[in-house]
Formats: C-alpha cells, sequence, structure tokens
C-alpha cells in the first residue's frame, strides 16, 4: 500500500496504478458508511438501512482490485523468477503484507470482550476468523462477521497463482471466463439448496474473475484493449454505470438471496470493472483530481486497517450503551485504530517485505493491494 516507486512507461509493467488508492479510499468510506448508518437510527431509521445501505459495493471493489493487482503482480514477475521462486517470494509478501494486522485484530478483539465488555464473539468466531473459514462453518457475530471477505481473498491466493503459473495466462483465462459465466448458476444453486450462510450465497468469485480477466486482456495487447475500450465507451460507460445504480438500487437482502436474482451480482461486477479500468487509465479530469486527491489517497492507504477495525466500532446491538460504541465516537475510534494500525504494524512489515524482495533479488516492488 504504501509502495510508490516511479511509474514505468508501459501499462503491463507499471509500479504504481494511477487513481487507485483513491478507489481504495472511496471503497473504505463507502462500506464505513454503510454500517454507521445500520448502526445510528438518528441518522437513517434501522428497517431502512438494514434493507437498502450496506457498503456491498466497497467490498466487490476491493475484490475486483485484488483480482486485477494481483494478477499484474504474478504476471510482472513470471518474466525474472522461476515457478517456484516466483511463488516462494508471493506468499512471503503476502504473509508479511496482510498477517501481522489480521492477527493483531483478532488479538485486540478478543482482549476487550475479554477485559474492557463483552462484544459478543465466542471462541467459534475466533475459530472461524483465524482458520479463514468464515461464511463457510457457521453464523459469526458482529466484531468479526467482515472476516468473511478476508477467507474469500486468502482462498483466491491459493488457488489463482499457482494456476497463473502453472496452467499459463491463455489457459487459466479461459478458466476465469467460464467461473464469471457459471457464478449466477453457482449462486442460484446454493440458493435452492439452502446450503451455507449468506456469504456462502453471496458467492464473489465472478468479482475476482473479472478483475482477473482485465489483467490478462491488458498484459496480452494492452493497445488493442485500449482502442476497444474506446470503441466502445458509448455503449459500455452508460451500460456500466446502470449496472451500478441498479446493484445500488436493488436491496441488500434481495440482491442475491433468490435464484431469480443470482446474476445481478455478475452484472455489478462487470460495471465495477469497466469503471475501475476506466479511472486507472484517465490521466485529467475531475475524476483523476478527485482520485488523486491526498485526502482520499490517504484513506486508500490506511483501507486495509481501516477494513479491519471499523466493524469492532460501527457494527453493535441496538441496546449496546458502550461509550465508544455510539455515533460520532465511533467513527473517531474506528479511523484511530485504523491509523494506529497502519503506523505501528503496517508499515514495518511491510518495510521488512522489500528488504526480503530486495535480498532475494526481485527487480520490482510488489503492486500495492489493499486486501
Amino acid at each position: 500500500m504504501p509502495d510508490r516507486p516511479p511509474d514505468a512507461p508501459h501499462a503491463g509493467t507499471q509500479r504504481r496504478v494511477p487513481s487507485l488508492d483513491g478507489i481504495r479510499g472511496v471503497s473504505v468510506l463507502a462500506v464505513m458508511a454503510g454500517h454507521i448508518t445500520q448502526s445510528a437510527p438518528e441518522l437513517v431509521p434501522r428497517a431502512v438501512a438494514a434493507e437498502w445501505v450496506s457498503g456491498r459495493l466497497g467490498v466487490d471493489a476491493f475484490f475486483v482490485i485484488s483480482g486485477y493487482i494481483i494478477t499484474r503482480l504474478v504476471l510482472r514477475d513470471r518474466t525474472d523468477q522461476g515457478p517456484a521462486g516466483l511463488l516462494r517470494g508471493f506468499y512471503t509478501c503476502r504473509a508479511l503484507r496482510l498477517l501481522p494486522a489480521y492477527v493483531a485484530l483478532l488479538a485486540g478483539t478478543w482482549s476487550v470482550n475479554c477485559w474492557v465488555t463483552p462484544v459478543g464473539i465466542t471462541d467459534a468466531d475466533l475459530w472461524r476468523a483465524s482458520t479463514f473459514t468464515t461464511g463457510l462453518v457457521g453464523e459469526t457475530s458482529a466484531p468479526l462477521m467482515h472476516t468473511w471477505s478476508l477467507a474469500v481473498e486468502e482462498h483466491f491466493y491459493l488457488i489463482w497463482p499457482p494456476a497463473l503459473v502453472l496452467l499459463g495466462p491463455t489457459r487459466v483465462g479461459r478458466l476465469a471466463a467460464v467461473a464469471v459465466l457459471l457464478a449466477p448458476a453457482v449462486r442460484a444453486a446454493l440458493v435452492v439448496a439452502g446450503v451455507g450462510s449468506q456469504y456462502t450465497i453471496y458467492w464473489r468469485g465472478d468479482f475476482l474473475c473479472c478483475g482477473c480477466l482485465a489483467a490478462l486482456a491488458q498484459s496480452a495487447d494492452p493497445a488493442r484493449v485500449a482502442r476497444a475500450a474506446g470503441r466502445l465507451a458509448g455503449v459500455a460507460r452508460p451500460a456500466a454505470g446502470a449496472a451500478l445504480v441498479l446493484a445500488a438500487a436493488v436491496p441488500y437482502t434481495r440482491f442475491a438471496g433468490t435464484a431469480a436474482t443470482a446474476a445481478a451480482p455478475t452484472v455489478e461486477a462487470f460495471g465495477l470493472t469497466y469503471h475501475i479500468l476506466s479511472c486507472v487509465h484517465r490521466e485529467s479530469g475531475l475524476v483523476f483530481r478527485l482520485l488523486n486527491w491526498r485526502r482520499l489517497t490517504g484513506f486508500g492507504l490506511l483501507s486495509y486497517s481501516l477494513y479491519l477495525w471499523q466493524q469492532l466500532f460501527l457494527i453493535h446491538p441496538p441496546r449496546d450503551e458502550s461509550w465508544w460504541r455510539q455515533f460520532p465516537t465511533s467513527v473517531g475510534m474506528a479511523v484511530a485504530a485504523g491509523v494506529a494500525s497502519y503506523l505501528l504494524i503496517e508499515r514495518p512489515f511491510l518495510a521488512l517485505r522489500d528488504r526480503c524482495r530486495r535480498a532475494s533479488g526481485a527487480s520490482h516492488y510488489p503492486l500495492p493491494v489493499t486486501l
């Protein structure tokens, strides 16, 4: 996240993606806004917030970004490392990037529950969060409920990089395209079978795969992709915008909770992918200036830690009277916890990660990845 080496001239090897920190900032603020409205009835009635406001678009944008950036990273490092060295370096970097702050969250939440005030977590919640099985087995209490998305990310890391390295871009791209096309059927089947929790039903493989496909297409022929995007812009831009408006307008509990609406998330995935690609390739205009505004990119740099800690402060039972979980104090506490996590945990381990890469002879810094 804090990696900011100079931009390279070629889109396929560019080390820092313009506007990406700003997109992350928008995404994490959307998640926080959704949670604030759900837990602050003085802002929005609870029944309305639970049905209509979720921060779903923010989480889904993180998935598209992750698929896009992880694919770019692996494709780039394939050029100067063998399969074993690439995967070893990838997993070392991912562990140093994600696990220290995540372990701190679990330890901090457990400590608050034991020594400050009960927040409703159980040993089973901690076990599921620690093993990245949240959303696959049983229901998880609110303070750790958001770890389902981190579990999805970890499963993606275990599957996608080895597949890309071993099968190659062409074959693995075909598999990703099939996964996107089958995603609505998978969701519909889960609904009909009544299997798993709501997060299993809200399967997000198509969001990750759309980001992967975008990166694969750019790597194969970036100039051709740019020309095609330009020709399709007149149709694709309003269509993608309509997809996001539809996704934002459909109530959360009905978005993919029935077989009839199982394709709606895939439509949203295409819309998000188009808009994210448009933003990272735009080098002028109001949107570019906004997404590269220092205050917004600051939230992007903090987005991982903010996402980890906001749930503890912003989501709580209606009768919880803890002062630090009441709006607006809860927002300040969430931001303070995120900043502390970034400065005290993320940054030192990111520096260690970079030293490990230099010691191994890697020629690149990894592209910044939020989740």
